[in-house]
């Protein structure tokens, strides 16, 4: 190896987003899970507003983002999505 060489690396990133209802109202406690592919599964809940975020995701690699509320469905209710850099607008609206 040469000493300037680079070494690629895959940075993390933040995957954030809001959950709302067709009106734009944010739904809170909504169950949001990232699926990686390397196995894991990370769960966070919206906010009061209806905002959730999930840091130190690997870049570079294709992950599932799935939603589940008691009073609200969603269509979709996953998506998928290749996480090259910060995502700040994966957003879910329920079905009125």
């Amino acid at each position: 190896r040469y000493q300037n060489e680079l070494i690629p690396s895959a940075a993390n990133v933040a995957v954030s987003g809001r959950i709302s209802t067709a009106n734009g109202n944010g739904i809170r406690n909504v169950v949001v899970t990232l699926f990686s592919p390397n196995g894991n599964v990370l769960t966070a809940r919206t906010s009061s507003l209806g905002y959730f975020r999930f840091d130190e995701i690997a870049s570079g690699e294709t992950h599932v983002i799935s939603v589940n509320a008691k009073r609200y469905t969603f269509d979709p209710a996953s998506k998928i999505l290749s996480v090259n850099e910060e995502l700040t607008d994966v957003d879910f609206v329920a079905n009125e």
